[in-house]
Parts: C-alpha cells; sequence; structure tokens
C-alpha cells in the first residue's frame, strides 16, 4: 500500500478514537444535563412549596392571640428573613425562558449555555424583539384604519337591517295564536328591541354626516381595498417573508452510533479513570482553607516524580470521593490526604462534602485502600487537627490500609518544619513498601510554561478580578470568595487617642448589594501589595512588569490550568494574586538555589531546605527569626536572579484577610464595620515589615482623586451568635480588637430593647494597655452603660498603674456575680481575641470560679465548661499569632520587637516554672508558663543564637523567679507548678484540661498500665498487648517502647508501664478491651498516659543575683530531688512521693525571691550578653557553669 495512503488510513484511524470519546462525552454531558434539570425541577419546586406554607402559617400567627412570647417573636423574625433566603437561592437557579427562546431552545435553558452562545441568542433576540415591535406597530395602524371607518359603518348598517326584519316578525304574527306568557314576554322584547334600532339608526347616520362632510360622493362605487391598504398589506408581508429567510438555521447534530461498551460510563468527577489515563498512581487529596494544604499537596505530588512515580493533586470538591474503593484497580496506589481543621476542629469548605460522606457511609469498603494523612492545625486551639486525625482513624474504620503514620504539623510552632520532617520519612518508607527505589534527579520540576502576549485585546485581561473577567466592571450577586463585591468606604477613622499604634475604624457601604450579614460574622477582604514592594521586585529581577503573560499547567488533564488568572500582567499578579510579604517556605529555596551564581549561596540556600538540624536552624534563623520575606532575599543574595515566571509559579496566593464585623445589621443593614490595628514592625535586618492588609485598609481614603475607594469584600458566616432567647444573660470578654464582634452585640441588644423586648443582664469585660491611648470605643460603651443597654462595663488597664490588671483578673474578682448568671441564670459567654494566652487564662478562670463558688474539683469544672462549649453557651472567636496564617480567623498578626519579646514586663507576672535540661547535645531550654510554654521556648531558640547565649538567656531564671512578689505567691506558684511537673500535663502542656479519658485523647497513643505485678519484663507486657494492635518501635533503640516504672524511693518496681502504640485507635481499643482484665490472675487497670512537657529539673537552685553583672543576692535553694525524666517519657503518678516533691518545688521557687529592681538588671545583662555580646556571655557562661558544677555535681552544660 502506498505511504500516502498509510497515513490517511493513520490519521483516519486517530480521527475515529476522538470520534468515540466525543461519542462518550456527549452521553455524560446529557446524562449531567438530565441529572441538573432534575435538580433545578425538584429545588424550584421546593422553594414554591416553602413560600406556599410560609404564606399559610404568616395567616395563622395573624390569626392568633395578641398575646407573644420568645419563641413566637423568633419565630417572626426569622420568617422575615426566609424571603431573602429564598431570593439568594433562586439567584442560583436558572430563570424560565420567554416566548423566543422556548421556540428556539424549547426545554433547554439559557443558562446552561457557555458564554459564547449566551451572547449568540442576546443578538438574535434584540433582533427578534425589533421586528416584533415594527410588526406590532403595523398591525395597529392597520387594525385602525379597518376597523374605524370601513368595517363599523357596515357592522352597524347590517345588524340594523337585521334587527329591524325581527322586529316585523313579532309585529306580524303570521295569524298563529300565542300564549299569554308568551305575550307578555314578546312585548318586553319589542321595546328591547325598538331601542337597538334607534342606536344602529343614530350611529349609521353620525357616520354617513362624517362621510358628507369630509369626502364627496363618488359617482362610482368605492372598492373594498385602498391603495393604502394594499401597500400596508404588501409590507407587513415582505417583513415576515424576510425576518424568515434571515434566520439562521440550525446546524444538523449528527446522530451518534450505539456503542456497545461494557465499561461503565466515564464521569468527569472520575479520578480513578484519569488517573489511568495519565499513568498516575498517587493522589494527593487537599482540605485548604488559606492555601497551605494545597500547597502541600501540590508539593507532594510534584515529589512523586523525584521517587520515580507520577501523582496529582486533587480538590475532594471536584471528584465522587465514593471511588476511593476502586483506586486498588491501580498497580501500586496511594492516596494522600493533607487535611487543615478549620474553626472549631471543621473541615475545610472544600473538604465538607468528603467529611459528609465519611460520616454517612457506614458500609462502605475500602481495604483495598492504600493511604496517609498530614495534618494542619494549630495546638494554640481546642481541636487541635481534628479533621486530619478524623480522616485518618475513619479511613482505618472502613478497611483502609495505613502506609504510614500521621502528620501532625503545628501552626503555632513551624508548620513548615513538620512537614518536612514528616516527607523526609514518608517517602523513603513509600518506597520500601511498594519496592520502588528513588530516581535521584533533585532538579527542578516545573509545572506550568510561559507564555507571552504581544498582540492581545486587553478587555481580555484580567486586571485583578478574583473569578469573572470584568467582575469588579459589572458587579452581579451573589457575592463570595470567588465574586466579591467593591464596597465603597465611607469612614476611616483613628480610634485610639495617643500612643505608637494605629488602631482604625473603617465602615464600608454595602448598599445595592442584597448582602446580609448578622452580628459576630466575619468580612472577608482581599488585599493588594504595596506597590513599592512590587516595583523593587521588577527592579531587582530587571523584568517589563507590564508585560501580558500566561502560566499555562503542563498537565493537560489537570483542573488547575493557572496558578493565578490568566492572561494578566506580572504587575498584576505580584499586586493581587501572590504573597510576597510572607517567608518563603523551603521548596521556594530549594527551587530558586539554581538561579544562584555563587556557589556558596546555593549551599545555604539548599541547606535551608534540607531537614538536617543544621539546616532547619539555618532557616529559623536566617528566614523565619528574621522575618525575611522574598525581596529581602533577593536583596541579600545579590548573586540570585531567578526568572520572574519560575518565582510566579512558586510563590503562594495573596489570600483573604478576615475580620469579626463590628456592627449589627439591626442598626446598619447598608454597612458593615471593622476594627482592626495597623500592624508595623522593625526586623533584626533593621527592614520595616509592615502588615499587607491593615496598610492597605489605611490608606483606603474615602475619597481618592476624586474617586470613590472600595474594598472587594464578602461575608463568612459565623457560628458567634447572640442566644436566640433575649433575656438570657451575655457575658462578653474581649480585650484590645477583641472588642470588634461585642460592639455588633451591643448594638443589636439596643435595638431589642428599643423593640420593647425583654433583655437579660449584658456584662462587658475589655482590656488595654492605657485608658488615656487605647480605651476603643470608649464613648459608645459609656453610652450603652448609661442607657441601660450595658449591664455592667468593667475595664482592665494593663499600664496605668503599677500592678497590672487583666481582664482575667476583673472575671476573679466578680467570681460570685459571675457564677449565679452562669449556673443559675443560664448566660451565655462569649471570648474574642488572643487564642494563645488570654482565651486560655479566660477559661482557666472560669475553671476556678467554677472550683471555688461551684464547689467542684478541676475535673468536674472541667468537664463543667466543655458542656457549656457543647451547649453553645461558651463561644470563642480567638485568633493564634504563629509563623504562618492561621487557620482559625487570618488576621494580619502583631509581631513584637527583639527587646518586647524578651523584656517584656508582661513575663514577670505569670507564673513561672523554670529548669536547665541536659540534653545530647548540651543545649539549654527555657521552660517557663510566661505568655504561653511555646512561645518561651521559642524565645529562648531565636535570642540564644550560639550555646554561650543559651546559657546567657537561662541565667535569666533569676530574674524571671523574682516575678513573684511575696513568699505566699512563691508557695503558690511552687504547688501548681510541682503538681504539674509530678503529675505531667494531658496535650502539650496545657494544665487546663484533666487527665485519663476526661479530655481529648483522639491523638494519644500511649497507655498508662497499672497492677502488672512486681516482677514483669517488657517482653512479657509486649506479648500480652500486641494482641490488640501493634506496639511502636523506637527508631534509635529499635526496641518496643514500652516502659517500666520502679518507685524513686525504694528502687523496687511498681508494676506500672506505658505502652505506645502505633496509632492512637489501637490505644483507645487497648482500654476498652484490657482494662478490667485479668494479667497474670490479677485484674489490672488500664487508661491514657498523660503528655508531660520535655525537661528535666534538677535539685536546689543557687540564689538570686544581686544589682550588676557581678553582684550576689538571695540564698542559695536547697538541693531538692531530681525530675530525671527522659524526653518523651510518660509520667508514673507515685502518690508517695508527691508532698515532698511539691515541697521542695516550694523551697526552691521561694528561695529565688529577690526585689524586682535587682531582676530587671540582671534580665538586661543576660539578654544583652546573650544577644550581643559574645566574650560577655562566654564569661557568663564559664561562671554559670562553674556554680553549677559546684552546687549540684552536674556536668557542664
Amino acid at each position: 500500500m502506498p505511504q500516502g495512503s498509510t497515513n490517511i488510513l493513520d490519521e483516519w484511524q486517530c480521527l475515529e478514537e476522538e470520534y468515540l470519546k466525543l461519542q462518550e462525552t456527549h452521553r455524560t454531558y446529557l446524562q449531567k444535563l438530565e441529572e441538573i434539570s432534575k435538580l433545578q425541577k425538584t429545588c424550584s419546586s421546593s422553594i414554591s412549596h416553602q413560600r406556599r406554607r410560609l404564606k399559610e402559617i404568616s395567616h395563622l400567627v395573624n390569626k392568633c392571640s395578641t398575646e407573644t412570647s420568645d419563641d413566637i417573636d423568633g419565630m417572626k423574625n426569622r420568617m422575615k428573613t426566609r424571603p431573602n433566603a429564598f431570593f439568594e437561592m433562586e439567584a442560583f437557579l436558572p430563570k424560565k425562558n420567554g416566548l423566543y427562546l422556548s421556540l428556539v431552545l424549547g426545554n433547554v435553558n439559557v443558562t446552561l449555555l457557555s458564554k459564547q452562545s449566551k451572547f449568540a441568542y442576546k443578538d438574535e433576540y434584540e433582533t427578534f424583539k425589533l421586528c416584533s415591535t415594527v410588526i406590532l406597530l403595523l398591525f395597529s395602524c392597520i387594525c385602525y384604519f379597518f376597523v374605524s371607518y370601513r368595517y363599523a359603518s357596515e357592522y352597524f348598517a347590517h345588524h340594523s337591517c337585521y334587527i329591524l326584519v325581527r322586529y316585523n316578525e313579532f309585529i306580524s304574527p303570521h295569524g298563529h295564536p300565542r300564549p299569554k306568557a308568551h305575550i307578555t314576554s314578546t312585548v318586553i322584547y319589542q321595546k328591547r328591541l325598538r331601542v337597538l334600532i334607534d342606536i344602529s339608526v343614530n350611529m349609521a347616520d353620525m357616520d354617513t354626516e362624517t362621510i358628507t362632510h369630509t369626502e364627496p360622493m363618488a359617482e362610482e362605487e368605492e372598492p373594498l381595498f385602498s391603495n393604502l391598504d394594499l401597500f400596508l398589506f404588501s409590507l407587513i408581508v415582505g417583513l415576515v417573508i424576510y425576518w424568515f429567510m434571515s434566520r439562521k438555521k440550525p446546524e444538523p447534530i449528527p446522530e451518534f452510533k450505539k456503542l456497545n461498551t461494557l465499561t461503565p460510563t466515564t464521569r468527569e468527577t472520575s479520578f480513578i479513570e484519569k488517573m489511568k489515563k495519565t499513568g498516575k498512581n498517587i493522589i494527593v487529596f487537599y482540605g485548604s482553607q488559606t492555601g497551605t494544604g494545597e500547597e502541600f499537596a501540590n508539593r507532594l505530588s510534584k515529589d512523586a516524580q523525584r521517587y520515580g512515580m507520577k501523582g496529582m493533586a486533587a480538590d475532594p470538591e471536584e471528584y465522587e470521593m465514593g471511588e476511593l474503593s476502586r483506586l486498588s484497580e491501580i498497580k501500586n496506589s496511594l492516596a494522600i490526604f493533607c487535611m487543615a481543621t478549620y474553626g472549631e476542629g471543621d473541615p475545610t469548605d472544600n473538604a465538607q462534602d468528603f467529611y459528609d460522606w465519611l460520616q454517612e457511609n457506614d458500609d462502605e469498603d475500602l481495604s483495598g485502600l492504600n493511604y496517609t494523612v498530614f495534618a494542619l492545625g494549630n495546638k494554640t486551639y481546642e481541636h487541635y487537627n481534628a479533621m486530619g486525625k478524623y480522616v485518618d482513624k475513619r479511613l482505618e474504620e472502613l478497611g483502609a490500609k495505613r502506609i504510614f503514620d500521621i502528620g501532625l504539623g503545628d501552626d503555632d510552632g513551624n508548620l513548615e518544619e513538620d512537614f518536612i520532617s514528616w516527607r523526609e520519612q514518608f517517602w523513603p518508607a513509600i518506597c520500601e513498601h511498594f519496592g520502588v527505589e528513588a530516581s535521584g534527579d533533585e532538579s527542578s520540576i516545573r509545572q506550568y510554561e510561559l507564555k507571552e502576549h504581544t498582540d492581545i485585546n486587553m478587555n481580555k485581561v484580567y486586571t485583578g478580578e478574583i473569578g469573572r473577567l470584568k467582575s469588579f466592571e459589572v458587579q452581579k450577586p451573589p457575592f463570595d470568595s470567588k465574586n466579591p463585591f467593591l464596597a465603597p468606604v465611607t469612614v476611616n477613622r483613628r480610634l485610639n487617642k495617643a500612643g505608637d499604634r494605629h488602631l482604625m475604624h473603617l465602615e464600608l457601604d454595602i448598599t445595592g448589594s442584597k448582602i446580609r450579614y448578622e452580628s459576630g460574622d466575619h468580612v472577608a477582604v482581599f488585599p493588594t501589595n504595596d506597590s513599592v514592594l512590587v516595583n523593587k521586585l521588577g527592579q531587582i529581577l530587571g523584568v517589563d512588569l507590564d508585560v501580558v503573560i500566561s502560566l499555562n499547567n503542563l498537565d493537560d488533564e489537570s483542573n488547575k490550568k493557572h496558578p493565578f488568572p490568566c492572561p494578566t500582567t506580572y504587575r498584576t499578579a505580584l499586586t493581587h494574586y501572590l504573597d510576597i510579604t510572607h517567608p518563603p517556605r523551603t521548596n521556594v529555596l530549594y527551587e530558586l538555589a539554581q538561579y544562584a551564581s555563587d556557589p556558596k549561596d546555593q549551599e545555604n540556600m539548599r541547606k535551608m531546605a534540607s531537614s538536617a538540624p543544621e539546616g532547619k536552624a539555618l532557616y529559623q534563623s536566617w528566614v523565619l527569626d528574621a522575618t525575611r520575606n522574598i525581596l529581602a532575599v533577593l536583596e541579600d543574595m545579590p548573586t540570585l536572579k531567578p526568572p520572574i515566571d519560575h518565582l510566579c509559579e512558586l510563590l503562594p496566593r495573596l489570600q483573604a484577610r478576615y475580620y469579626s464585623i463590628a456592627s449589627s445589621s439591626k442598626i446598619h443593614p447598608n454597612s458593615i464595620h471593622i476594627c482592626a490595628v495597623v500592624v508595623e514592625y522593625n526586623t533584626k535586618t533593621g527592614r520595616v515589615n509592615k502588615g499587607v492588609a491593615t496598610n492597605w485598609l489605611k490608606n483606603k481614603l474615602v475619597t481618592d482623586n476624586g474617586h470613590k475607594s472600595t474594598v472587594p469584600m464578602y461575608i463568612r458566616k459565623s457560628q458567634f451568635r447572640l442566644p436566640f432567647k433575649a433575656t438570657n444573660p451575655v457575658i462578653m470578654i474581649g480585650p484590645g480588637t477583641g472588642i470588634a464582634p461585642f460592639m455588633g452585640f451591643i448594638q443589636e441588644r439596643a435595638w431589642l430593647k428599643q423593640q420593647g423586648k425583654e433583655v437579660g443582664e449584658t456584662v462587658m469585660y475589655f482590656g488595654c494597655r492605657h485608658k488615656n491611648e487605647d480605651y476603643l470605643y470608649q464613648e459608645e460603651l459609656e453610652e450603652a452603660e448609661k442607657n441601660g443597654v450595658l449591664t455592667q462595663l468593667n475595664v482592665a488597664f494593663s499600664r496605668d498603674q503599677e500592678q497590672k490588671m487583666y481582664v482575667q483578673h476583673l472575671l476573679k474578682k466578680h467570681k460570685e456575680d459571675l457564677w449565679k448568671l452562669i449556673n443559675s441564670d443560664n448566660a451565655h459567654i462569649y471570648v474574642c481575641g488572643d487564642a494563645k494566652n488570654m482565651a486560655k487564662d479566660v477559661q482557666t478562670t472560669f475553671h476556678e470560679i467554677a472550683e471555688e463558688i461551684g464547689g467542684m474539683v478541676r475535673t468536674q469544672a472541667t468537664d463543667y465548661i466543655k458542656k457549656l462549649m457543647t451547649k453553645g453557651r461558651y463561644s470563642q472567636d480567638t485568633r493564634a499569632t504563629g509563623n504562618t496564617v492561621p487557620h482559625n480567623q487570618v488576621m494580619d498578626h502583631m509581631a513584637l520587637s527583639q527587646a518586647d519579646r524578651v523584656m517584656d514586663k508582661e513575663m514577670a507576672e505569670r507564673r513561672v516554672t523554670v529548669a536547665i535540661h541536659n540534653q545530647p547535645l548540651h543545649k539549654v531550654k527555657l521552660v517557663a508558663r510566661a505568655r504561653g510554654l511555646d512561645e518561651t521556648m521559642a524565645i529562648v531558640k531565636k535570642e540564644g543564637a550560639t550555646e554561650a547565649g543559651a546559657v546567657a538567656v537561662a541565667a535569666t531564671i533569676v530574674a524571671v523567679m523574682t516575678a513573684v512578689v511575696d513568699t505566699t505567691a512563691a508557695d503558690t506558684t511552687a504547688a501548681e507548678e510541682a503538681d504539674l511537673l509530678v503529675w505531667g500535663s494531658r496535650d502539650y502542656g496545657s494544665r487546663d484540661e484533666p487527665a485519663g479519658d476526661a479530655g481529648d485523647n483522639s491523638d494519644n497513643n500511649t497507655i498508662f498500665v497499672e497492677g502488672l505485678g512486681d516482677d514483669v519484663s517488657v517482653e512479657e507486657v509486649g506479648e500480652y498487648f500486641k494482641q490488640i494492635g501493634i506496639i511502636k518501635v523506637s527508631k534509635k533503640t529499635g526496641e518496643l517502647m514500652i516502659n517500666i516504672y520502679s518507685d524513686k524511693a525504694t528502687g523496687l518496681p511498681k508494676g506500672e508501664a506505658t505502652v505506645s502504640f502505633d496509632d492512637p485507635p489501637s490505644a483507645k481499643a487497648a482500654i476498652d478491651w484490657f482494662d478490667g482484665k485479668e494479667f497474670r490472675g490479677k485484674p489490672i487497670r488500664v487508661s491514657f498516659a498523660t503528655r508531660r512537657a520535655e525537661f528535666t529539673q534538677r535539685g536546689g537552685g543557687r540564689g538570686g543575683r544581686g544589682g550588676g553583672f557581678k553582684g550576689r543576692g538571695g540564698g542559695g535553694g536547697g538541693g531538692g530531688p531530681n525530675f530525671d525524666i527522659k524526653g518523651g517519657d510518660w509520667p508514673c503518678p507515685n502518690r508517695s512521693t508527691v508532698e515532698a516533691e511539691v515541697t521542695a518545688a516550694t523551697e526552691v521557687v521561694a528561695s529565688e525571691v529577690a526585689e524586682v529592681s535587682v531582676a530587671e538588671t540582671v534580665a538586661a545583662t543576660a539578654v544583652a550578653a546573650a544577644v550581643e555580646d559574645s566574650e560577655v556571655a562566654t564569661r557568663w557562661e564559664e561562671e554559670v557553669t562553674a556554680e553549677t558544677t559546684e552546687e549540684s555535681g552536674h556536668t557542664k552544660c
């Protein structure tokens, strides 16, 4: 066969295959279209039914008696808002087609068509309207001519003759006799006919007179149709013919042949089919609210290529998750779940459907699924990584096989480091499991390719729109994260009277937007980066920022075609779409290292991206501690010149910022109020960093060059709501800008009082630094108290007096009244503000109130507060401050300067426990309950860059201890902290929750066993407990993680042990199964072990130092017992030694009490030694070490 024919046949074969795919796709489209139509009809009918029933109930309510109740009032209020909800629902439903579209399209709804088709039909519809208007006009003219002067006369003449004939018939009965009744009715009928004859004759005479006066009588009879009639008729016929001839003929749709396929129909939501077509075996699902989870998923999918596999990132919202059971059809398949926890332990918006599916499908069989989970959360919040833990637990319950342990990322610490550490262990384990070898390819893997547009219509270029092109020019509801509303700024004023901080109040106008909000909701705003930073980036990289570009995904099958809206310009991308102010993650440094011309810079960048300890330390100090953003990295590494398109590919998306709304829609239905503090701070490099959103909002003047300033925004609903019954008391606690939602609450309670409703007590606790500087909304709050809206206004000024006062101190002061409101009057508690310290301290205070006034023990008090939270009577709207953006409330966090972090006097009045911990690397850790455990430890790591510096910072023990003003407080503090040290604390050092089953042990994989016997061995315990699950093996020693404890006083075995399982569900199952069972013929007790902080406390302590660097002060502490517990061990509650330990700890703290002035001097000296002067630090280290060795016999740190 000729070569040309072969090529033609090959081309035809390819075309035939594509045709078969087209048939399959078209069938799928028709199926989906039918499903959508059914759903639309169901939804429309349900809305109609709801409207009808709502109307009926409204009539019933109006007919009821005039007596009202809170329930009836609440129902009426909800009934008023229901039509708006229907309106919002119908906004997503298609409108019914009109006459023309019904004729042309039939039942196909135009809202299902593409944009081009919609516009095409719109143009044709406009033509149709024009032609119809002309035709109707001509038809009306014709009717006028025919009816007015010709047919009316003939009609009346005809009927006059007819009536006259009928009248004559009645006059001449033709000799037939008629009954008397008939004669009577005939007489009446004759009278009526006579009246009609008179009317007809008069009408005919009038018409004749009109003709006589207007036209002379023609000699010949006038024809029925005049020339004008014939002309109009011909014109109408011609227009109709022209319109029909000019119509577009519909293109014939080819009839598809039916395929006899045995495989199920391919669906667009099938990730299985997509993986098969593209040859991928790993899929990474992500649940992400702020983009971090999605970023980690993309990084894992790219990593797969380096390990000889192929991966894809997937949004669970876009796929049918029921296909997880089919993943076993793909060889060496694996599903990875990067799941962030949002709010109070909830799934993210895009993972909500997946979460519901997991809950509802109890009979799903996932036995063929291999999976692993990396969870993203924040330890500051109570439900730490709840979503990730639930997915991990639930998949295992449904039969899936966990290939690698769940990873827990903490946004309050170093989320990037947590992810890197987990990933470095994850991939080797996966390669070993599937028996594959890593490719060893460490080169950069590009996901997008650059395309520059030289000749493009600028009307098709994105200029900052989030979703639809030109959506900012033509605003259409509903408004959401993909379609924000441009709200004009009507008010922008400074709230604080003085001080170096700038606190602002903004008001956004939402008139005409149909946006509805409630008190407690959040407003999300889309900020833009500072143009100064954007221009600097362009100058450093030497590029024209106004070039129009597109970054197109190299994977044609990917649902994400671009990293941000394209086509656009570099300037728009860097201004509106990319985060250029956040410290770059390690993967960004790794990818950019190849573009550094200096080998040393390349080495340092790759080192910072590694999981080695020195690399982590360098990344922590050079990037995070110095808060270097990508611009600072490029400035400090002049040899680094990456291509701007690759940089744009790597940078994360600029996320919306959320603020609690400071107004009530009852008072301000067309306005949204925002209260925020402008973020600006100095970094260690001497730069000034500014918060993106707050500085952008600060510069939003009401009018800018004659134009209104606008803010892209939308509303995010919240569960932070006032009680349903207005008579319930409310207790609001919100220091600083945490007062924002309570301004809305106060306005709403005031509105309820104006409506004549009975309102319960409204108690406000507010805190700030100085009354004359940052007392926010002072006039409004005092006015509300004066009018009786606020029954109590309690304000704590932390720095206006010598002894600091915080909101928790005021709560303790009013503990009797508060307990009555909570326990007797069903008060609702609301807390807003800092989650790390304030919210925890407030919750601890309520625990103490329940203990002191309610007569409860700590476990009962904790359970009591938890029940309030479960019932919705204890609500929190809190935010965290970490290295990365928090998941609950994304706000510009306040960054403390170096001096503030170390020297802030707030550290001096918190309960403190300090210890020096000897570790193999001789690193010193400071463990203190001052501003929270994690932050204090972070201070040591950040400020003590060297070993000598760390020792010097640890020497501030004396200074911190002197914060205890008197010995009574010292005794109390020591007793509390010693109890913490001896008994341990559950979950990361939090003393606010009980040990054992009373707390949340969803992440606890270790059990505590009592009653094992005096001579039990590790092997025996392992053999017994491995029946229920896999016991964890230490990676360092290779031995089972089973610890058998001995009594420290006697040295004899206690018959107690801790056993760590490979996963938390196994630990829970062990408790359920073995608790109360017999071991060696005796019953044993099994419970969750309680986690403790990682440290060792040495006995005794030296005296306080005197005023000055070498001064001495205070007496030496006695040598108390050692808390010699290795990092990661679990405490063994030995009740026989508790009193001794508490007494020893009390002596340690009391011995360190000295004058506060001396403490401040020592603290200042120690910090200077740690941070600035290495020689002084060395001398300080030698002195401290010598004294430590001399007094306690410890080896040199």
